[in-house]
Order: structure tokens, then C-alpha cells, then sequence
């Protein structure tokens, strides 16, 4: 099943990208030499330096452009070294995030074709990356993601939307934590 990415969702993708492109630039000599980032990048935040105003807007939406199209992980460790533990935090939500739209997208789309085959829903989908995630993160309680799935797509409330986020996340910080 292709992804679905709502238009908010896409906004604050590249709200992020645009944060991550404006610390960038603000890194010393030093520390862009250590920077895991192809020439091109570096060239790029290189230019945004010396600019202000709006050749300076323009250029970190060019390098969050450049962000977008590459891996950031390496980028997102580096600045995680000199800047603390609250980009991995950020990131992780960002990922309980993903994870939370794909679950619901899957529970949406099995909703929509029992509705189509006009047979009534039993509330089971699949998922492969539910699979998936379970195998990486044992402590997932994939009853719960499911129920909470399944809730929010019969009845569109958000308050099984934002408890699906904090099983996930829950799940993800206990992770990275042990």
C-alpha cells in the first residue's frame, strides 16, 4: 500500500528539514569539517552564511531542499553529539509519528474495502510494517496498536489518534533507553 502523507503532514516534514537547515548554518568552520554531508551540502551551507534577509531564506530552503533528497541520519547523529539528546528525542517522535499515520492509513483502507465489498468490518488489518516494528521493538503491545487503529478508523476520533501516538512512542523511548 503507497503511503499516504496528509498535506499538514508534508508541511511539517519540511518545517523540520527547514529547522534542520537553519542549525546547520549556524555551524562553526570546525565543526562543518566533521560533518558526515556530501560537497554539495557543505557548499550550500557554506553560501547561506554571509547572506541575510530574504537570499538568506532562499538558500536554506534550497539546502532544506538538498535535506529532503538525502539521507539525514548520519547529519541528525553528528548534531546529536554537539547539540544533546533532544534532536534523537525529536527524531524519535517523528518516527512514533510516521508510524502511528501508516497504522491508520492500513485500518483506513481496510474500513473503506470492506465498505466497498459491502461486508461488515471485523476490525482486522495488516500491516507489514506492524510486523515489522514488533520484531524491532518487542515491547509493542500490537493488541493495543490495533484497537487503537481500528477505533479511531470506525470513528475518527482523535483521542484514539493521540493514544496510538503514546503507545508507539512509549515503546520507542523504552527502546532507545535500554
Amino acid at each position: 500500500m503507497a503511503e499516504t502523507i496528509s498535506k499538514s503532514e508534508r508541511k511539517r516534514r519540511c518545517q523540520w528539514q527547514e529547522d534542520l537547515a537553519t542549525t546547520l548554518s549556524t555551524l562553526a568552520e570546525n565543526d562543518l569539517r566533521g560533518l558526515p554531508a556530501d560537497a554539495e551540502t557543505l557548499q550550500a551551507i557554506r553560501d547561506g552564511r554571509s547572506l541575510k534577509g530574504g537570499a538568506g531564506k532562499r538558500q536554506r530552503k534550497y539546502l532544506a531542499k538538498l535535506l529532503r533528497e538525502r539521507d539525514c541520519a548520519e547529519i541528525h547523529a553528528f548534531l546529536e553529539k554537539k547539540k544533546g539528546s533532544r534532536l534523537r528525542e525529536n527524531q524519535r517522535d517523528h518516527q512514533a509519528e510516521h508510524f502511528r499515520d501508516m497504522f491508520i492509513n492500513a485500518a483506513i483502507a481496510a474500513l473503506e474495502d470492506s465498505r466497498q465489498a459491502q461486508i461488515p468490518w471485523d476490525g482486522q488489518w495488516q500491516s507489514d510494517l506492524l510486523a515489522e516494528l514488533l520484531s524491532a521493538h518487542p515491547r509493542l503491545n500490537e493488541r493495543e496498536i490495533r484497537q487503537a487503529a481500528t477505533s479511531y478508523a470506525q470513528s475518527r476520533n482523535r483521542l484514539y489518534y493521540r493514544e496510538l501516538f503514546r503507545i508507539i512512542k512509549a515503546a520507542l523511548d523504552l527502546d532507545s533507553h535500554a
